[in-house]
């Protein structure tokens, strides 16, 4: 996403409103210390926020897009300012009124940049639905929730699947009353490449993908219902029910809320390209990345690139992690002072919450002023 393909991007339009990466193996896995300074794909600003909960220095927060550091900037001020039920029902977590939403809203406004409190009173739409539904990735899922899943399954099997089970138990479960000729239909013309180009995602990030998408995630749902545990995992249990269940989001728990708050000024937003970020850094000058699925929408040779300008500020032992999903992409093949570390591919059902990615990686920065 950060190597922009030849397309015109709208600017304004928020394609992620919630993170889909297992924010806990994230951050597990990044092992940031207090001081550290950290480099995160913003995004829609969840995994940012949970980085915060290690006290780190700083938080250099990158996306290309104004809309997606408007919602994270959005965040951010009502963790500042709201209680705990406030910040929840602000978002749309929890029950609110459009109307009790935009009035926080105007509470909230004046802590906001003019970019971003210029996009806001533009759509107050948005606010008022709760910030967390306004992607268009959630609204996809959306579609499908409302339109696409009533069609395959009853309310009563939708809430069994999220039962209490053991291995053998989720696999007959599976086998018997969900992975019905129904659902492998809807699951391969809704999940297909097609159709996530057109509603879910920008058709331009599948260029450097291959091999059937609607397949790879079929096998990927179904390790997730199988060898994962649904009865925890608020990914699954959103996209099915609109809701997180009894599991929030890292940043959401209430154990986090007031070390979040405490660390806010630490995040610096940057809109801009990762590699233009990239150079305009100093060399050995991060300890930890928090990558998201950057290398799924570039070249071969603007991965290269990309590789180099990572080792280039990383610090010596600087944790980088990224995922794949329709590309495999690993950040060592680019520069050798990048050291695979761990890579989750097959496993990654059993060990992770996200269930739509093909891999999770970390590697280490071998070299570097440290």
């Amino acid at each position: 996403m950060q190597f922009l393909p030849k397309t015109k991007f709208n600017q304004n339009l928020i394609r992620y409103s919630q993170c889909w990466e297992d924010t806990d193996l994230v951050l597990k896995t990044m092992s940031t210390e207090e001081g550290d300074t950290v480099l995160s794909i913003a995004s829609a600003g969840d995994n940012t926020l949970s980085l915060l909960t290690n006290n780190p220095k700083k938080i250099i927060a990158v996306d290309f897009c104004q809309a997606q550091l408007a919602v994270v900037a959005l965040k951010m001020a009502a963790f500042k300012l709201l209680t705990y039920d406030e910040l929840l029902a602000f978002l749309g977590v929890r029950y609110c009124s459009r109307e009790n939403r935009f009035v926080t809203y105007k509470l909230l406004r004046d802590l906001l940049s003019v970019e971003f409190r210029q996009y806001f009173d533009e759509r107050p739409g948005i606010v008022m639905a709760g910030i967390i539904t306004s992607g268009k990735l959630e609204s996809y899922f959306s579609i499908f929730r409302r339109i696409i899943l009533p069609l395959v399954h009853s309310r009563k099997t939708i809430d069994a699947l999220f039962e209490m089970r053991t291995q053998i138990e989720k696999q007959e479960f599976f086998e018997r009353r969900w992975n019905t000729a129904w659902y492998q239909l809807a699951f391969k013309l809704f999940f297909g490449r097609g159709t996530m180009a057109l509603i879910g995602r920008e058709a331009s990030f599948f260029k450097e993908a291959t091999g059937s998408l609607s397949n790879f995630l079929a096998l990927a749902a179904k390790a997730a219902l199988t060898e994962g545990e649904p009865s925890s995992n608020h990914y699954l249990y959103y996209i099915l029910k609109g809701e997180y269940g009894q599991v929030l989001p890292h940043y959401l728990r209430p154990e986090n809320f007031e070390v979040i708050r405490a660390n806010l000024d630490k995040i610096v937003l940057v809109e801009g390209s990762l590699q233009k970020v990239l150079d305009e850094l100093p060399q050995s000058s991060i300890n930890a990345f928090n990558l998201s699925d950057v290398f799924e929408y570039m070249t071969e040779s603007n991965c290269q690139v990309l590789g180099h300008s990572i080792s280039r500020v990383a610090k010596k032992g600087a944790r980088i992690v990224y995922w794949n999903m329709a590309v495999d992409r690993l950040a060592s093949q680019y520069d050798h002072n990048l050291l695979a570390s761990l890579n989750l591919g097959q496993s990654l059902a059993a060990n992770s919450t996200t269930f739509f990615y093909k891999r999770f990686c970390l590697d280490i920065a071998s070299a570097g002023a440290g």
